[in-house]
């Protein structure tokens, strides 16, 4: 499209001069219509430089495009802090490292260095070891085991398994009332306790967690439960939803909210008989689900999907099965006698992971110490110790390192007591002469490996699932580290880890100290090789990046030696030329391109009153065109462009690059396009290193040509256009700015015209605003006259006629 038409319909008018639409009630005219006419000429003046400004805003972007690509490339190839600064002698020093030798697989490099040149490593006569304990025996019982099962008729909390959900200010959050150690759920005051308990756990945003917030709390009798609002900020407090069975038991209302200091009673009378219900065992068994981990995939099993069928009722038929029940099952999901499941003397459950076709001397399948079995998850009712099972989740053949140490299933506790390994309730546990503090009989395994790694001790502790095994490594490598636990008697590490190394190796652990690597090194010059000892595998040798993967001897045998190579990168040096060239030819295309692209007159900046007749998409294109060509024939720009044509040429003839490998095109319309022969260029590189440092780095007092290095010339045609720093800034930089210097985006030649022209603008809209209200009143009088005369007209008609 060529032209845009406006029009001057009442509803544009209005909308674009503040009008209040309001035409002549006594005379008939439009005076909004004739108002917009008649200040036209000041409306335009305003319009034309808000042109002015759009066209000098989008200059500004234009010229900062060009500076930005300026800038850019300085950065990259001339800048001293840029890898791939082709100023810098160091680029073309830059070599890299390789071995060689019969050994020289026992010996990996990483980064290069020169001086790293005929170097060689004639024996590597040990490697670096950290001290390291290990275990003889495994760490838990490896049992997989229910506590005893009772099929009479059980007794069963309300309340274990259920849910309350918070509202606190915009946010939810939920607490699960979980049978675990420390929970009470028998009593008001019970109660109260496991849920603050629970609340604490709970992060919330902002800081901080729920408890902060909300309060559970027992009526002066002990009775009944009651919830407080702790909340200080002004957020109510409610509690959302929940278990319709928590609710009922404890007389809670959902849905209520309190702000601080408020608090709400439940309505019901706590009693453990309140809140016990007592249930058959087959009810609470039939179609629950249960879901077991082996060795990491995770199947659900649907126990006694169609009830127990046989006539035995006692507890021994009951189990039974039950137990033939889950083998069949778990047989489908982990495959035949994968898992074998029993029932214990004690009236339990046993699970044990077990080599199908393979049985011992009784006749049982023997066991596979190498699976792990767990226990994940199961419907509600059958874990926990007043769960059906009386299993909990997390349970498996391995410890369970979420759980208290004494339900762990940590196997040297059952010849000891915690509290021998306790005092005053905290646990005795000491490493290297640190005593792990923070720990108590109650803690986990978990707890212990934190405490233990976030000491002084100076060692990691993890646990190795799979194997069943404690794994103790110092922190400090090689001969410095060490792992001692003292002598004291009471040290829990002797439960941890068992009895030191036996004589029969068929328990406890083994401690090997750390030790240095040695190595034995000749550097050039010299066959008299020294010794280095270091307390790690990996370290730094004369710049390079050495890690020792096996010890060996040459033994004078030089075939055997691991030999230290360093040559020139040419890969490196050509990879950063190649780039440059690339980036240089890029530059070049879009400069001449923003330079010779001619404008299209027809389009200008489009006025408001013109976008307010078009549509987005319509006004995307027509600013697209008129955006063409805003650089055309720039002075500034083509003088730049003639600079950087001659950079290559002016460091070296035409016929003396392309010896080099560099070749600058002869084709006019290319406006001097770069092209690198890479086989030639890596020649040249090979023997002729330091001519082409001094092609790229040297300046004339330097250069045997008398002229200066080719990203000499760039750097000097960067900076004259686009130097951001300094008492003096670049050309484009002066004129347009750029976000490389902040202080010029404010403070530059085009910025300068905008602002004027913003004073011009406001000036005008000043007295386009005195013109609309002077005709504005004018009419206004006029309306008021006309319609006086009307009204006498009216009068000495109505006088008339009477």
């Amino acid at each position: 499209m060529a032209s845009v038409s406006s029009t001057s319909s009442s509803t544009s008018t209005n909308s674009l001069t503040g009008l209040k639409g309001y035409g002549g009630l006594a005379s008939g005219l439009d005076t909004d219509s004739l108002i917009y006419s008649m200040t036209l000429s000041t409306r335009t003046k305003i319009a034309k430089q808000k042109q002015n400004k759009q066209l000098l805003e989008w200059k500004q972007t234009a010229y900062r495009s060009v500076s930005s690509k300026l800038v850019e490339f300085s950065q990259k190839y001339t800048s001293y802090t840029s890898s791939t600064n082709l100023l810098s002698s160091k680029l073309f020093s830059s070599s890299k490292t390789a071995v060689s030798g019969t050994n020289s697989s026992k010996v990996s490099i990483s980064g290069s260095s020169s001086t790293a040149n005929g170097m060689s490593i004639s024996s590597v006569e040990k490697l670096a070891s950290d001290a390291k304990l290990t275990m003889n025996s495994t760490a838990s019982t490896g049992a997989l085991t229910s506590g005893a099962i009772s099929t009479d008729t059980v007794d069963v909390n309300k309340l274990i398994g259920q849910s309350l959900t918070f509202q606190y200010g915009s946010e939810s959050y939920t607490v699960y009332m979980q049978d675990k150690e420390g929970a009470d759920y028998t009593s008001a005051e019970g109660i109260a306790d496991s849920i603050n308990a629970a609340l604490k756990d709970i992060s919330i945003s902002g800081g901080g967690t729920l408890a902060d917030k909300i309060q559970f709390g027992t009526t002066d009798g002990k009775d009944k439960i009651t919830m407080t609002s702790n909340d200080k900020a002004g957020n109510t407090v409610q509690i959302k939803s929940g278990g319709t069975t928590a609710l009922s038991a404890l007389g809670l209302e959902a849905g209520k909210n309190i702000k601080n200091g408020e608090t709400v009673t439940g309505t019901e009378t706590i009693t453990k008989e309140n809140l016990t219900e007592h249930k058959k065992f087959e009810d609470m068994v039939k179609g629950k689900t249960m879901t077991f981990s082996y060795n990491g995939t995770s199947k659900t099993v649907t126990l006694m999907e169609d009830g127990f069928k046989s006539a035995a009722t006692d507890t021994e038929g009951r189990l039974k099965e039950l137990q033939e029940n889950m083998q069949s099952q778990l047989d489908k999901e982990f495959g035949t006698n994968r898992v074998t499941v029993g029932v214990t003397a004690e009236n339990g459950l046993s699970f044990k992971t077990t080599i199908p076709n393979e049985k011992d001397n009784d006749g049982n399948f023997k066991e596979d110490t190498s699976s792990v079995l767990k226990v994940t998850s199961a419907s509600s009712g059958l874990l926990g110790s007043n769960g059906a099972l009386k299993i909990n989740s997390g349970d498996s053949n391995r410890l369970n390192t979420s759980a208290e140490l004494a339900k762990s299933g940590l196997k040297n506790l059952a010849s000891g007591s915690l509290d021998s390994y306790a005092t005053n309730g905290e646990l005795n546990l000491e490493i290297n002469g640190t005593k792990i503090t923070g720990l108590t009989t109650s803690s986990s395994i978990s707890d212990i490996m934190t405490a233990v790694n976030n000491s002084d001790a100076k060692v990691s502790m993890s646990y190795l699932e799979t194997s069943d095994k404690f794994v103790l490594t110092s922190t400090d490598g090689g001969a410095a580290g060490k792992i001692d636990f003292g002598t004291s008697a009471n040290n829990f590490a002797s439960v941890l880890f068992g009895t030191e190394k036996t004589d029969d190796n068929s328990k406890g652990y083994t401690i090997t100290q750390g030790q240095d690597a040695i190595i034995n090194v000749k550097y050039a010059g010299s066959d008299t090789p020294v010794t280095l000892q270091r307390g790690s595998n990996s370290f730094n040798l004369e710049g390079v990046s050495v890690t020792l993967n096996g010890t060996f001897d040459s033994k004078d045998n030089k075939a055997d030696e691991v030999t230290f190579t360093s040559t020139v990168d040419t890969d490196k040096i050509y990879s950063a030329v190649e780039s440059m060239v690339k980036d240089y030819n890029d530059m070049i295309s879009y400069i001449n391109k923003e330079v010779s692209t001619k404008p299209n007159r027809t389009y200008s900046p489009l006025t408001d009153e013109q976008k307010e007749e078009m549509t987005d998409n319509q006004i995307t294109k027509w600013e697209e065109k008129a955006k063409e060509g805003l650089l055309f024939n720039d002075s500034d720009l083509s003088a730049m462009a003639t600079s950087l044509r001659t950079v290559f040429t002016g460091a070296l003839n035409a016929s003396a690059l392309e010896k080099l490998g560099i070749n600058v095109s002869s084709d006019y319309s290319e406006n001097g396009k770069i092209s690198i022969d890479e086989t030639k260029f890596k020649a040249a590189l090979e023997t002729n290193l330091d001519q082409i440092q001094e092609l790229f780095t040297g300046t004339k007092d330097t250069s045997s040509t008398g002229k200066d290095g080719i990203m000499t010339r760039m750097k000097a045609v960067t900076d004259r256009y686009a130097a951001t720093t300094g008492a003096t800034k670049g050309i484009l930089i002066n004129k347009a700015g750029s976000t490389y210097a902040a202080t010029s985006v404010l403070s530059n030649s085009i910025q300068k015209q905008m602002d004027s022209i913003d004073k011009t603008v406001s000036s005008l809209e000043d007295i386009l605003e005195a013109e609309q209200t002077r005709y504005q009143n004018q009419f206004t009088n006029l309306e008021t006259l006309i319609s006086q005369m009307n009204s006498q007209s009216s009068y000495l008609s109505s006088m008339t006629g009477s």
